[in-house]
C-alpha cells in the first residue's frame, strides 16, 4: 500500500487592506507531524511611509523571544515598494531576523528603488522616510538570491519553495510552495505576454510548476487587481502607438513631455519603446531619464539580460554599445541640474516618481503643466490619494469647464547661509565639546585615583579643561634649527607653547608630539634632519630640474607662502582627524548643513493629461481564462478593490463548478484556515494496467483508464508501529465487464492554428483563405475554430474535398 502523508492545515490572512497599496499576506502551514510554519508573502509600505500604518500590519506578526511569534520565511514577489517597502524598516530598526527570499535581478532592482525612495524624499519633499540608506544596505545584505526554477529548503526540509517568471518586473517571481504532496502558488501582479524586455509569466504553463505534472495546485493565492483591464493584445499595442504619436505632436509644437515613471521597474519597457522608435526616425529631440539612481539602475539592467526577453541577446555583440539597453539616444540625467543642462527646445524626460510626490516628477511639473503644448503621460496607475492620482481626476473635468487649478508645495534642499549657518555650526561645537568631554574625564578620574601624591592630582585637574591636544597651527610651530647654535637639547622639539603644570613632564616620553606623520626623533641624534638653511640658499635647482625660489619657504605669518599654506592646511587636516590609530584615508569632509524650502504655488492645468496603460499586468479576460484552466482546489483573492475582487470570485465559481473547488475573498486580517487534507498515492492493479492501450504523443503515453476506484483500510505500518493505523489507501481495480471498446471514442489532444492548417494543406496543393476569422477551403468547405477557446469545426458538403480536408485536420492532432 502506498505511504500515506498527514493532513496539512494552512491558514491564510491578508496583512493589507485591498484598497491600498502595499501588499502582504500571512501564510501559516500546520501539520500533525511538526509545529506551524510561518511565511510572510511580500512586505509592501509604500508613500508616505507611515509608521503607525506599519505597526498595525506588522505588529502581531513577529515579536522576539523566546515566546515570541516568529517567522520562518519572507518570498518577494515583485521589486518594488509596493511588495517589498517594509523590509528596510522591520529588518534594520526593528530588528527582524528573518531570512527573506528573493530573486537576483529582483534583489538589485529592489535596491535601487529603495534608494530612490529615500533620496526623492530627501532631496524633494519635507517628508522624512523613517529608513536611510543605511538600512536599505543592511536590510540587502542579509537576503538569499535565487534563480528561476531554483529549489529552496526551509524548516528541515519541510517547506520547499521555488521562483518561476511572473513578467512585468525584472526579477518578478510567482512563487511554488511545496509542502508534503500539496503545492501551494503565490501569484500577484503577474504578466502572460511577452514585452519588449521581459518573457511571459509562468502562469500560462503552471502543470510544469507542479511537483506531479497534470495535476491541481491545492491552493492558489492570487489577486484581482488586473480584473477590469481590457484584452492585453490590442490595447497594449494601440498604447504604444498613442504614446508615440503624443510625443511627437507635442514636439513639433515646441511643447514638452513628463512622462513620471518608477525607478527601476516599467521605466525599462517605456524607455526601450522610445529609444528603438527614436534610433529608428533619426531624432535629434532630446529624450531624457531623471532620477536620482538612475545610472546605476541602467548599468544593473545591462547586465541582467538573463532575466529578460531573449530576443534582446539577438543583437547583442563584443563592443558595449551592443548591449540593447545601451539606449543610445536616451541621456540620463541624475537631477533636475542635469535636466537644466540639456539642450534648449522641446523635450521628452521620463522622471521619478510616479506619483509625483516627490522627486524631479513634481518638479518639472510645476514648470510645464501651465503650458497648452505640453503634456503630461500618466503611464502607471496612480495609487489613490496621491498627487498623481489628483491631476488625473482634474483632467477628467466636463468639456467646457474652466481649467483646474492645482495648488502644490515645491520643496528643494539648499544649503545653509548666513545666520542659520552660524547657528549650525555653533551647535556642532557644542555637541562636539560635549562629547569630547565625557570619556577623557572619566579617563581623568582614573588618573586621579591612582595617582597618590598631590603633585599629580594637581597636574591632572589642570589638565581636566586642556584635555583636548591642540591642532598644530603656524604660531604654534617651532622652527627647527641646529641643535648646538640654539643650545636647545638632543631630540628635544617644542611643537606647542608651555602649558600650565608641564614644566615637569618628560616631552621624550608619549606626550611628545611629532609634527611630521611618520617621523620621530631618534635618541642621539646630533642635528635635525632637515636641510640647513645656509645650504638651501646655495640651492638653484631642486630634484627634478625646477628653479628654486626661496620666498616660497618664507617663515612671514601672514599665510602668503607655500610653507604657511602647507602648515595650515596640515593643521586643518588634524582638527578633522578620527580617533588615535585610524588611517587619513578615512577621513570623511563634514557634509555641507542644508534644509528644505518649500513654496506654495497655484498652477492652471493647461496641458494634456493623458492616461496610457504601461502598468504590464495581465488583462481581466485572461486572467479569468487562466485561473479557470488552472482550477485549483481552492483559489483565495488576497488584494484588489472590492468591486473587482467581487467580480472574480464570481467568475471562478461559475468557471470551476462541478470540480469541488473552493473560493475565498477574505478582508483584511481575516483568516481563512483549509484543510488541504491527506495527499494519499493511487495503486493500479496489474490486470488494470495490462488492459489500457497507449498512444505516443511525443516523448510521453498516453491511454485511456476505466477502473474503479476502492478504499483499503490500513492496519499498521510495514515496521508495525500504529502511526498509519485507521487510514486507508486507493486503490484502481479493473472494471468488471471493462472491455478495450469501451465506447468514450477519440481524444485528441494539441492545440492547431489555423495558420500552421493553411501551410498542411498546401503541401497537398489544397487552395484555402483566410476569412472573417475561417479558413474557406476548396470544395466550400470552412474549417473555423468554435468561440471562448474551444476546437476546430469542420463546415461543408460530404464530398472528396471534405474527407481530405478532415484528414489533414485530424492529422495535426495526437488522437487516442
Amino acid at each position: 500500500m502506498a505511504e500515506q502523508s498527514t493532513t496539512v492545515l494552512v491558514s491564510c490572512t491578508p496583512l493589507a487592506d485591498g484598497q491600498n497599496r502595499g501588499q502582504s499576506c500571512l501564510l501559516e502551514i500546520a501539520g500533525k507531524d511538526g509545529g506551524t510554519i510561518r511565511l510572510l508573502l511580500d512586505c509592501g509600505w509604500t508613500a508616505p511611509y507611515d509608521v503607525h500604518v506599519l505597526e498595525e500590519r506588522y505588529g502581531d506578526v513577529y515579536t522576539e523571544g523566546g515566546e515570541g511569534r516568529r517567522i520562518d520565511g519572507i518570498l518577494i514577489s515583485h521589486p518594488d515598494q509596493e511588495h517589498m517597502g517594509g523590509l528596510a524598516y522591520l529588518i534594520h530598526k526593528k530588528k527582524w531576523q528573518v531570512p527573506v527570499y528573493v530573486t537576483g535581478a529582483g534583489h538589485k532592482m529592489g535596491q535601487m528603488v529603495a534608494y530612490d525612495a529615500y533620496l526623492n524624499a530627501y532631496q524633494s519633499s519635507a517628508r522624512v522616510t523613517p529608513f536611510d540608506l543605511d538600512d536599505v544596505d543592511a536590510a540587502f545584505r542579509e537576503m538569499t538570491q535565487l534563480r528561476y526554477r531554483q529549489e529552496v529548503s526551509l524548516c528541515e526540509d519541510r517547506v520547499h519553495v521555488t521562483p518561476y517568471p511572473a513578467g512585468r518586473l525584472v526579477g518578478g517571481a510567482i512563487w511554488k510552495i511545496h509542502v508534503g504532496e500539496h503545492d501551494i502558488v503565490y501569484a500577484v501582479d503577474y504578466n502572460h505576454k511577452r514585452e519588449l524586455h521581459l518573457m511571459g509569466s509562468a502562469m500560462m504553463d503552471v502543470s510544469s510548476m507542479l511537483t506531479v505534472s497534470c495535476t491541481r495546485p491545492a491552493m492558489l493565492i492570487t489577486d484581482a487587481c488586473s480584473v477590469d483591464r481590457v484584452p492585453v493584445p490590442v490595447q497594449y499595442s494601440k498604447n504604444q502607438q498613442e504614446l508615440i504619436n503624443l510625443c511627437m505632436t507635442c514636439l513639433r509644437s515646441e511643447g514638452n513631455v513628463l512622462i513620471p515613471v518608477d525607478a527601476a521597474g516599467r521605466v525599462l519597457e517605456i524607455l526601450l519603446l522610445l529609444n528603438t522608435y527614436w534610433r529608428e526616425k533619426n531624432l535629434t529631440y532630446p529624450l531624457a531619464a531623471v532620477g536620482p539612481m538612475i545610472h546605476t539602475t541602467l548599468e544593473f539592467a545591462r547586465s541582467q539580460l538573463e532575466w529578460m526577453n531573449e530576443e534582446l541577446t539577438k543583437g547583442l555583440g563584443h563592443s558595449r554599445m551592443d548591449n540593447p539597453l545601451a539606449l543610445k539616444c536616451v541621456t540620463p540625467c541624475a537631477s533636475i541640474k542635469e535636466v537644466k543642462q540639456l539642450s534648449r527646445g522641446p523635450k521628452v524626460v521620463l522622471a521619478t516618481t510616479n506619483s509625483m510626490d516627490d522627486g524631479a516628477s513634481r518638479t518639472l511639473f510645476s514648470w510645464w503643466a501651465s503650458q497648452r503644448n505640453s503634456a503630461i503621460v500618466i503611464a502607471l496607475d496612480p495609487e489613490k490619494g496621491t498627487f498623481a492620482d489628483e491631476v488625473l481626476r482634474a483632467s477628467r473635468a466636463p468639456r467646457g469647464a474652466p481649467p483646474a487649478v492645482l495648488r502644490m508645495s515645491v520643496c528643494k534642499r539648499v544649503p545653509l547661509k548666513g545666520e542659520e549657518l552660524e547657528e549650525y555650526k555653533k551647535q556642532q561645537a557644542s555637541k562636539e565639546d560635549a562629547e569630547q568631554m565625557d570619556v577623557p574625564m572619566e579617563e581623568v578620574e582614573e588618573e586621579e585615583e591612582e595617582a597618590g601624591d598631590d603633585n599629580a592630582k594637581k597636574n591632572t585637574r589642570e589638565r581636566k579643561s586642556l584635555h583636548t591636544p591642540q591642532a598644530p597651527t603656524r604660531e604654534s610651530v617651532t622652527v627647527i634649527d641646529h641643535a648646538a647654535r640654539d643650545g636647545a637639547e638632543v631630540g628635544h622639539v617644542d611643537a606647542f607653547p608651555a602649558m600650565p603644570g608641564d614644566e615637569d613632564d618628560d616631552l621624550h616620553g608619549d606626550d611628545n608630539v611629532c609634527l611630521v606623520e611618520g617621523f620621530e626623533v631618534p635618541i642621539g641624534v646630533a642635528a635635525p634632519m632637515f636641510p640647513d638653511e645656509d645650504e638651501m640658499e646655495k640651492i638653484e635647482y631642486d630634484d627634478y630640474g625646477a628653479v628654486v625660489n626661496l620666498e616660497d619657504f618664507d617663515k612671514d605669518t601672514s599665510g602668503g607662502g607655500v610653507l604657511s599654506r602647507a602648515l595650515a592646511s596640515e593643521a586643518a587636516a588634524e582638527r578633522y582627524a578620527v580617533e588615535e590609530g585610524d588611517e587619513m584615508d578615512d577621513i570623511v569632509e563634514p557634509e555641507v548643513p542644508t534644509k528644505i524650502e518649500s513654496k506654495d504655488v497655484a498652477i492652471q492645468l493647461l496641458a494634456q493629461v493623458v492616461r496610457l496603460d504601461f502598468d504590464g499586468r495581465s488583462d481581466g479576460a485572461s486572467v479569468q481564462t487562466m485561473l479557470s484552466k488552472i482550477a485549483p482546489r481552492t483559489c483565495v483573492i488576497v488584494h484588489g478593490s472590492e468591486t473587482a475582487t467581487s467580480k472574480l470570485a464570481s467568475s471562478l465559481v461559475k468557471d470551476l463548478e462541478g470540480l469541488n473547488a473552493h473560493v475565498f475573498a477574505p478582508h483584511k486580517g481575516e483568516s481563512i484556515s483549509i484543510d488541504l487534507g491527506p495527499a494519499r498515492s493511487s495503486i493500479m492493479s496489474d490486470s488494470l494496467y495490462k488492459s489500457i492501450q497507449m498512444h505516443p504523443m511525443l516523448d510521453v503515453d498516453l491511454g485511456w483508464v476505466d477502473a474503479e476506484m476502492k478504499f483499503e483500510s490500513r492496519a499498521a505500518d510495514v515496521d508495525g508501529s500504529d502511526e498509519g493505523k485507521g487510514e486507508y489507501s486507493i486503490v484502481l481495480e479493473e472494471r468488471q465487464g471493462n472491455t478495450n471498446d469501451s465506447g468514450h471514442g477519440g481524444v485528441f489532444i494539441g492545440d492547431v492554428k489555423l495558420s500552421q492548417l493553411k501551410r498542411a494543406l498546401a503541401r497537398i496543393n489544397i487552395g484555402s483563405e483566410f476569412h472573417a476569422g475561417g479558413l474557406y477551403c476548396e470544395g466550400d468547405v470552412l474549417v473555423k475554430r468554435q468561440p471562448e477557446g474551444g476546437g476546430l469545426v469542420i463546415e461543408g458538403s460530404l464530398c472528396d474535398e471534405y474527407f481530405r480536408i478532415r484528414d489533414i485536420v485530424y492529422s495535426q492532432y495526437h488522437i487516442c
